[in-house]
């Protein structure tokens, strides 16, 4: 039995988007009457989707046209099964947009991880590098090791020395100031008992 695609939405749990998406890529097949409208093989319907609970027997696409012929006692009810199926499309096309989303996440996710192998695999090689070539440095080393261990103390005697002259050099500073400050506080007392002296004077004179 072929019905239309409005029928198979009608009794099949399938949005409209899906069923023409898959008529279009071939998951489904279907036939063309002589009026070019579409027709699907019940059997091919009931092969991908899931009849909905409280979709009409034996629905075909004579009898499923009647019930696009509503009455004013079924309108209300009719308008809120397009309300639900209408919110089920969106529902759906939200959740394939979704699923696409978490496929190129999980894309990108791989190339990270490729990334991440591919790097720590260098970094391995590198390090193995470095390791052959201390081990190849390791005896010419060794023979410089007393060279090289002459020349650090010679440099921290030098060093050594170095300090013990700046400390000296420090201490010869401090006493330097203390004996220009010392100098500086024997002017000034003197300067003050002159301008005693010199005032004593010109009381006595004038006084």
């Amino acid at each position: 039995m072929f019905i239309s695609p409005t029928d198979a939405v009608k009794m099949y749990d399938v949005s409209k988007p899906t069923l023409y998406k898959d008529m279009s890529d071939g998951t489904i097949s279907f036939t063309k009457d002589d009026r070019d409208r579409r027709k699907i093989n019940v059997a091919e319907l009931d092969r991908l989707y899931a009849k909905r609970p409280d979709a009409p027997e034996g629905l075909t696409s004579t009898n499923g046209n009647k019930l696009d012929g509503l009455t004013e006692l079924n309108v209300n009810d009719q308008h809120l099964v397009q309300q639900v199926k209408s919110i089920r499309e969106q529902i759906e096309q939200s959740r394939n947009r979704e699923i696409e989303l978490l496929e190129a996440q999980i894309e990108q996710f791989k190339d990270q991880i490729e990334n991440l192998h591919r790097h720590l695999d260098e970094t391995r090689e590198e390090h193995r590098v470095y390791v052959r070539l201390l081990e190849d440095k390791r005896e010419e080393q060794g023979a410089k090791t007393s060279q090289w261990d002459q020349k650090f103390q010679a440099m921290e005697r030098q060093l050594s020395t170095l300090q013990d002259q700046n400390k000296l050099l420090v201490a010869r500073e401090e006493e330097r100031k203390k004996r220009i400050e010392e100098r500086r506080r024997k002017q000034a007392i003197e300067k003050r008992l002159e301008q005693e002296r010199k005032q004593r004077f010109w009381n006595r004179l004038f006084g």
